[in-house]
C-alpha cells in the first residue's frame, strides 16, 4: 500500500503543489508562456462552441423590420488527457520543510509537465503523441506560407492572411537554427546591419524558440484563440515505499489537460526552403 501525504515529512505536502505547478507552467512551458488561453473545467468532456459563419447585418430605415438571421454553430469536444511523471527525492530533502525545499521539488514537477505539454503543442510524432492532445501540426485548415529565407516577406504575408480571418498573430514559434537563419539576414549586401530590429521579435511579434520544432518550420498563432484546457487540480501523491531500499521518497504528479484550436485560420505555418 502506498503511503501518502499524511505519512511523509512536512516538506512534501501535495496540497502545496497544485498552485506551484499551474503558476510554474506559465514560465516553464513555452506554449503557456506565449499566451495560450487557459480554460479550467471539472468536466470529463468540455464542449467548446464556435461560430462557423456569422449572421448578416443589414441597413434599415427607422421602423423597418430587421431580417432575422442565425449564425452557423458547431462544437469541439475536448477530453483532457492524463499527463504525469514520478521523481525521486532524498529523504533529507523531504524532511526539509523550508520554502526553498518546497520550491525545488515543485520546480522539478513543473518542468516534467511543461516538457510533455510543449511536445504535444509543437509536434505530431513519436510514441507519446498518440496518447497526447493534438497540437499545432494536427490543426486541419491552418493557413500556409512559403519562405526562401532571403527576407522577412513571408512573415508579413502570414500576418496579413491571419488578419483576413479576423485574427492577429501574437506569437511566432521556431527552433534556434531557423531563428538564426532569419536573424542573419542583412539589410544589404556587405552590410552588417540585420533586418531584425528587435532581438527575438519579427514584425513586432515575439519569437518563441523551441527545439520541439524541426528545422525550417515556423508557426504563427493568435494565442488568444488557442486553448489549454485543464481539468480539476494537478494531483500530487507521495510514497515512502517505492524506493525503500535506497531511502528515497517518490513524488508523483498527474494532471489532465487538452489543447483546442477553435479557429484554425488563426494559425499559419511557414515552410522555409532548406539552406543551400
Amino acid at each position: 500500500m502506498a503511503i501518502y501525504a499524511a505519512n511523509v515529512p512536512d516538506s512534501v505536502k501535495p496540497d502545496e503543489y497544485h498552485d506551484l505547478i499551474l503558476e510554474g507552467l506559465q514560465t516553464e512551458s513555452i506554449a503557456a508562456a506565449s499566451g495560450v488561453a487557459v480554460v479550467n473545467t471539472s468536466a470529463a468532456t468540455l464542449n467548446i462552441p464556435r461560430i462557423t459563419a456569422d449572421t448578416t447585418a443589414v441597413w434599415a430605415l427607422e421602423g423597418e423590420d430587421l431580417e432575422v438571421g442565425n449564425p452557423a454553430l458547431d462544437e469541439i469536444a475536448s477530453t483532457p488527457k492524463k499527463v504525469g511523471g514520478v521523481i525521486k527525492v532524498s529523504r533529507e530533502l523531504a524532511q526539509d520543510s523550508s520554502p526553498a525545499a518546497t520550491k525545488l521539488v515543485g520546480d522539478s514537477l513543473t518542468r516534467s509537465v511543461a516538457v510533455a505539454l510543449d511536445k504535444a503543442y509543437f509536434t505530431n510524432s513519436g510514441a507519446q503523441i498518440a496518447k497526447a492532445p493534438k497540437g499545432l501540426p494536427g490543426v486541419t485548415g491552418a493557413l500556409t506560407v512559403a519562405s526562401d529565407a532571403a527576407d522577412l516577406d513571408a512573415f508579413t504575408e502570414a500576418q496579413v492572411k491571419v488578419l483576413g480571418a479576423r485574427a492577429q498573430v501574437t506569437a511566432w514559434y521556431m527552433n534556434a537554427a531557423t531563428y538564426l537563419r532569419f536573424a542573419g539576414i542583412k539589410q544589404a549586401d556587405a552590410s552588417n546591419v540585420g533586418l531584425l530590429e528587435t532581438q527575438f521579435a519579427i514584425n513586432g511579434v515575439p519569437v518563441h524558440v523551441t527545439e520541439d520544432l524541426a528545422d525550417d518550420v515556423v508557426y504563427g498563432a493568435d494565442t488568444s484563440k488557442a486553448l489549454l484546457i485543464i481539468r480539476d487540480r494537478a494531483k500530487v501523491e507521495v510514497s515512502n515505499e517505492a524506493y525503500f531500499s535506497t531511502d528515497e521518497v517518490a513524488v508523483k504528479v498527474t494532471m489532465r489537460a487538452d489543447l483546442a484550436f477553435p479557429s484554425p485560420k488563426s494559425i499559419v505555418k511557414i515552410t522555409v526552403a532548406p539552406a543551400a
